[in-house]
């Protein structure tokens, strides 16, 4: 025989049984027997339990969202009944709850509600065994059973370390180093520095709430810092760095036979600029021919390695019986690879120099008059230049 409703306390019974004869006179079977007293109680109901079903990332210490599993169980109850209860607002899924039930410290009597929210501190019930709740937030999920007279014990679970603040980062430039600090409400975890706009899987691993780092840029352009924390959060900044922190002047606008120096294992790159022009005078009258060459380089110096790259030339001939002037040159501005011709070492030098082949007039007659010689000059009209070596 089964018992239904009863609280959950102890109750004694007994049975007792007749053998069906009816004494009219006592109103009452005249044989009967009866059992000893007994006591007996409603099964107590097995609280619900509730565990972490999964976490956004999937792994470690902080998350920026939990997924927490109800599982109700009822054991030796006919009709059992399903609540629970969030210290903060969190959310399931459509068709899970059927109605709330209050604010109480137990259920109370519940009106019909299909929410998927649900409210802080207010008991709501569902007719799944099993039951997800989402947060995004730290709280208290609660969850009992009842027999619709009886409860269980409250099956409860803390939801920690959930962490939706997107960490920080600042950075402060002086030359080609960047001082960055990072900084986080709950635990740092990694940072990278690239000059790419989109984040990459290398990250170096930081700790902590705040930490700071410098980084020394390899070359010119705009640099992008990003960092997460331990719950995945993440930012980002960017600084740039100017070309001229590459870059060394090594002469400013110097005229011919003025030398610098650098280090071209470090600075492979040169830009020369700058003008320079050559003029030629001849007076040869009715000399057989005349000439002259004269030219503007840049000479490069590695030991017994030289390059030499020519920004003017002018080489001039003439038969004409006329007084003649000419002139070559004007700006120029060329990058050169320094590697590619020899120019690696640690000490290498740059200078301006003027070569002047001399003027020559030929021996012939000039109109059969030994006497009557060409004549002419040669010179550099102006040189300037400015030689800047970059990494």
């Amino acid at each position: 025989y089964t018992f239904e409703g009863l609280k959950q306390q102890e109750y004694e019974i007994k049975v007792r049984v007749y053998n069906g004869t009816y004494v009219e006179s006592k109103g009452e079977d005249n044989q009967n027997k009866e059992s000893d007293i007994q006591k007996v109680s409603p099964s107590v109901i097995t609280n619900p339990t509730i565990a972490q079903e999964s976490q956004t990332p999937s792994n470690g210490e902080y998350a920026q969202e939990r997924v927490m599993k109800i599982t109700y169980h009822h054991e030796n109850i006919i009709n059992p009944e399903y609540y629970l209860k969030s210290s903060v607002t969190s959310t399931v899924e459509q068709g899970i709850m059927i109605g709330s039930c209050g604010a109480g410290n137990t259920p109370e009597e519940c009106n019909t509600e299909t929410t998927t929210t649900l409210q802080a501190n207010t008991w709501y019930k569902t007719n799944k065994e099993t039951v997800s709740v989402t947060y995004q937030t730290n709280g208290e999920l609660y969850a009992v059973t009842s027999d619709g007279l009886n409860i269980s014990g409250t099956a409860t679970a803390s939801i920690t370390n959930i962490d939706r603040e997107n960490p920080t980062v600042s950075v402060s430039v002086s030359g080609k180093t960047a001082t960055i600090t990072f900084t986080d409400n709950l635990a740092l975890a990694g940072y990278q520095v690239t000059t790419e706009e989109t984040e990459s899987s290398n990250w170096e691993t930081i700790s902590g709430t705040s930490s700071t780092k410098t980084y020394t840029a390899e070359k010119a352009g705009t640099h992008y810092v990003y960092v997460k924390d331990g719950a995945g959060n993440t930012n980002y900044s960017q600084f740039s760095v100017a070309e001229k922190e590459f870059e060394q002047e090594v002469l400013s606008n110097v005229g011919v036979n003025q030398n610098g120096t650098f280090d071209a294992s470090v600075y492979t790159k040169a830009t020369i600029s700058g003008s320079a022009s050559i003029n030629w005078s001849k007076d040869c009258h009715s000399a057989t021919s005349g000439n002259a060459c004269a030219t503007a380089k840049v000479n490069f110096t590695c030991g017994s390695t030289v390059y030499s790259y020519q920004v003017a030339s002018l080489c001039f001939s003439n038969s004409s019986w006329n007084k003649v002037t000419s002139s070559s040159g004007g700006n120029f501005n060329t990058t050169i690879d320094l590697a590619e011709h020899g120019i690696t070492c640690s000490n290498a030098t740059v200078s301006l120099t003027y070569s002047n082949a001399g003027v020559y007039c030929s021996t012939g007659w000039c109109n059969g008059n030994t006497s009557s010689w060409c004549t002419g000059s040669c010179s550099l009209g102006s040189a300037k230049l400015t030689v800047v070596v970059k990494e």
